[in-house]
């Protein structure tokens, strides 16, 4: 098997194309669908009811400058940790009222979780496989449940040595 070493100037380089990519595509007609528009049960038309909560939140924060606590219906809302409900916050008080603004920090948050898996992949393999483990977790519906695992990934990595935790991929 032929594999071509590439430079870590290289891999940061592409991971930033990456990011760029997945940025623009994640983006693309972000500010056409309605809070909560999404089904996530098509068949019984269940619609999706978080980002509904979160800009809710994140409205409030903006609104009466209560940054410490988040709250949904004057209520305080402690069931999820809040620094996504503060950088959409900050994303409104920055940006104004928008669908994107409000949309911002997920999106950029997805766009670098690619462009991590893509480096980290690429790395430890090759380019190739960057670009398949970035477009894999790119496709995914559950961005989040694929990237909970990689902080795990990394550490066993980094216990057992560069590249062993990628051995089994």
């Amino acid at each position: 098997m032929l594999r071509r070493l590439i430079t870590a100037h290289q891999i940061a380089f592409y991971a930033v194309l990456v990011f760029l990519t997945s940025f623009g595509a994640l983006a693309w007609n972000i500010d056409q669908a309605g809070i909560a528009a999404a089904y996530n049960d098509p068949i019984a038309h269940i619609r999706a009811q978080d980002e509904a909560v979160y800009a809710s939140a994140a409205i409030g924060m903006t609104k009466d400058s209560d940054w410490m606590t988040p709250k949904v219906m004057g209520r305080p809302f402690l069931l999820k940790p809040p620094l996504l409900i503060w950088l959409s916050a900050l994303s409104l008080r920055l940006l104004g009222m928008s669908l994107f603004s409000i949309r911002l920090p997920a999106l950029l948050l997805g766009a670098a979780g690619v462009a991590t898996v893509f480096a980290w992949v690429a790395r430890a393999r090759s380019v190739a496989a960057g670009v398949l483990g970035g477009g894999n977790s790119f496709t995914q519906p559950f961005l989040a449940d694929l990237l909970a695992n990689v902080p795990y990934r990394c550490h066993r990595q980094f216990v057992r040595g560069v590249g062993a935790g990628l051995r089994r991929f």
